[in-house]
């Protein structure tokens, strides 16, 4: 992913092995956006995103995952989907 971000000129400056290391980086680096994967060790994504939406309610995500397709991500959302969750699927 990293070298994906750097052939798009996006400078990447930290990276995280699971949720709580991204909550720590957030606090420590103040990034215009961060990337995270729906499945993480400690916390998953979607825990590690509504905590940086707490901090920081304009805090941007965009989330990025293996999973096969779109129901399998679907069913790891929380029910009933946060605001901020809503606007960013129903760009789409």
């Amino acid at each position: 992913m990293q070298e994906i971000c750097a052939q798009q000129g996006i400078r990447v400056l930290g990276q995280a092995s699971n949720g709580l290391e991204a909550l720590a980086l957030y606090d420590t680096l103040h990034p215009d956006f961060v990337m995270l994967d729906i499945l993480m060790g400690d916390m998953d994504g979607v825990e590690c995103c509504q905590r940086l939406y707490a901090k920081d309610p304009q805090c941007k995500v965009v989330f990025v995952s293996a999973l096969p397709n779109a129901a399998l991500i679907a069913k790891r959302l929380p029910k009933p989907l946060p605001e901020a969750f809503r606007k960013i699927l129903l760009q789409d």
